[in-house]
């Protein structure tokens, strides 16, 4: 019934979502990196605070780090899924309508 296919789709997205996730990381991310001069993207930080030493080289606080290059490849990854949930929806859509008609 209708619960048994909701449960199956919101498996089928997980994985999908897995999928794409290894394919922003490992292979879309390093190829874009030579077309962006050498910029690692999935490395991209930016450092608000530095970290907070002693005299004997001991961290006393840590330094405040935001992490761009995962927000970036998290960004691509979710537009990639939303796109295709998009296209299937918009076929089965289609293909009740044409039910309907027939």
């Amino acid at each position: 019934g209708n619960l048994v296919d909701m449960a199956v789709g919101f498996v089928m997205g997980g994985a999908f979502a897995t999928v794409v996730t290894a394919f922003i990381q490992g292979v879309f991310l390093p190829l874009l990196a030579p077309v962006l001069g050498g910029i690692d993207l999935a490395a991209l930080t930016f450092t608000v605070t530095e970290a907070v030493m002693n005299d004997a080289g001991e961290v006393i606080k840590e330094a405040s780090v935001v992490d761009l290059g995962a927000f970036i490849a998290a960004l691509i990854s979710f537009i990639i899924v939303a796109f295709v949930m998009f296209m299937i929806i918009k076929g089965m859509n289609n293909m009740k309508k044409k039910e309907e008609e027939a």
